[in-house]
């Protein structure tokens, strides 16, 4: 029988597309966790969510269980991710969520990794903390978030219908769950935070690691994409502003190759966004932008 490890699992980063474009794509990416943990559940997979991070074009999450088990959890969401985009995007993702797996072999490495996945948005130049993050388990660190609670509805005030429309799932959702006004159930109630959070002496330990910046190059040399100076949604913002006012189109996806190149120069001027950063956003290939911007 297989052994169960800690494992941390991502997804590459993706060139030219975008997993989360906007709050409400954030939101269902969300969901889709809870989603892929009761699936597992079902498929009598035993599989715990220890800690999360959901950047704009690829995730991370670390993860308890077989090696099986964990692959099929990614697979899954890698499948409900696809599938909610074809359904709610004019136009299918263009590339496959590669995924990666690495297995934690000690208790060091696992304290390591979980304060790598927390800080991803801070080398991405996501200017808040892991705390303030609303896309990661950060906020369940260490927190008393028993306040939040009031602000929520249970699973079991929802008719079926309503729930398979808001979760885009027939799978059956815990009644005792809470879904907060955005439509987005709470992290606490698919995550298993207080295994991360044990493995920290207190929360002296793990806000010293969390001010590490050396783990975020040291985490995970073989994921890091080029950093960035300012976040993906003020220059997805600035871009398609351009796009309107230089070339009446309301979206960056209506340009042309040509017109696509203009608003890279402009913005690259604007904000020294790199070239992955700037083809990411203008669904370019990142190679052949470098060579003409």
């Amino acid at each position: 029988m297989e052994d169960s490890h800690f494992y941390h699992c991502c997804t590459r980063g993706l060139k030219v597309d975008t997993l989360f474009a906007t709050e409400a794509e954030f939101v269902a990416g969300m969901n889709r966790i809870a989603v892929c943990v009761i699936t597992c559940k079902k498929e009598k997979r035993t599989i715990v969510v220890v800690a999360f991070c959901l950047m704009s074009n690829h995730v991370h999450f670390i993860l308890h269980g077989t090696q099986d088990n964990c692959l099929f959890f990614m697979k899954k969401y890698r499948q409900l991710s696809g599938i909610w985009i074809s359904n709610h995007r004019d136009c299918k993702l263009r590339e496959s969520m590669e995924i990666g797996l690495w297995m934690l072999s000690d208790k060091d490495k696992l304290r390591e990794k979980i304060i790598y996945v927390l800080r991803n948005p801070i080398p991405a130049g996501i200017n808040l903390t892991p705390h303030g993050y609303r896309w990661s388990s950060g906020g369940l660190m260490f927190a008393d978030n028993a306040y939040l609670l009031d602000y929520t509805k249970m699973v079991s005030e929802f008719s079926a219908r309503e729930l398979s429309r808001k979760f885009a799932t027939i799978i059956k959702l815990p009644d005792h769950w809470h879904v907060g006004p955005e439509g987005m159930i709470w992290p606490g109630d698919y995550t298993n935070f207080k295994v991360a959070e044990r493995q920290f002496k207190n929360v002296q330990d793990f806000m010293f690691m969390i001010n590490q910046s050396r783990l975020d190059k040291e985490g995970n040399r073989e994921e890091m994409e080029d950093f960035v100076s300012v976040p993906d949604g003020d220059v997805r913002l600035r871009a398609t502003e351009i796009a309107e006012r230089l070339f009446d189109k309301t979206a960056i996806r209506y340009c042309s190759a040509s017109e696509r190149i203009d608003i890279a120069k402009i913005v690259r001027a604007e904000f020294k966004c790199n070239h992955k950063q700037l083809a990411r956003i203008l669904h370019m290939d990142a190679e052949n932008l470098k060579t003409l911007v």
